[in-house]
């Protein structure tokens, strides 16, 4: 699963939550909860720090959970976009901050204990189908642009061509300059 979680795609929900869970529920505006977020995220890893004992069941953390699961696994069926798209990273951030989540729950039966591993394989599968249709559009972009390449360079190489303004300009084929 990608590892980044980008603070700035993070839901007002999400905020309250990474927030709650290092001691802060006071702020009610989102730019102020991710600057905040951001100062706490830099801080978290200084020895001195302790965070605050978790506060939710994991109960409560189940049921959040498998409500975010089926949020993400709408995005993930919707998706139509590459890797690099505001898309992709919003529904990747989606997928770490959950993960994240798991990893806080507390579980204190043995059902907590399967109900954990059963969305830890949800959360992989649909990061691995969010990756899978990403490469595949990338692939698609490659082979559309490739089958362009080709068509524009179908004149010989080096003839000259028309443009709609009567403009006359040198056409290459690429194909043929790639291949040498």
């Amino acid at each position: 699963m990608d590892s980044r979680e980008e603070i700035n795609r993070l839901s007002k929900g999400e905020l309250l939550y990474e927030l709650k869970i290092l001691g802060v529920t006071t702020l009610t505006n989102v730019d102020e909860m991710r600057k905040t977020l951001r100062h706490l995220r830099k801080i978290e890893g200084n020895a001195s720090f302790v965070r605050p004992k978790h506060p939710y069941t994991c109960d409560k953390d189940l049921a959040d959970l498998n409500a975010k699961l089926a949020e993400i696994k709408e995005l993930v069926d919707s998706f139509s976009g590459l890797p690099k798209s505001p898309e992709y990273s919003k529904v990747s951030t989606k997928l770490v901050h959950t993960q994240r989540r798991l990893g806080r729950c507390v579980p204190t039966t043995d059902e907590h204990r399967q109900q954990i591993s059963k969305l830890l394989v949800e959360l992989a599968s649909l990061s691995v189908t969010l990756r899978s249709k990403a490469k595949h559009l990338v692939r698609s972009s490659t082979l559309n642009a490739s089958v362009l390449d080709v068509t524009m360079g179908a004149d010989a190489e080096g003839s000259e061509s028309s443009d709609e303004s009567g403009r006359t300009r040198k056409v290459q084929n690429r194909r043929m300059s790639r291949q040498a």
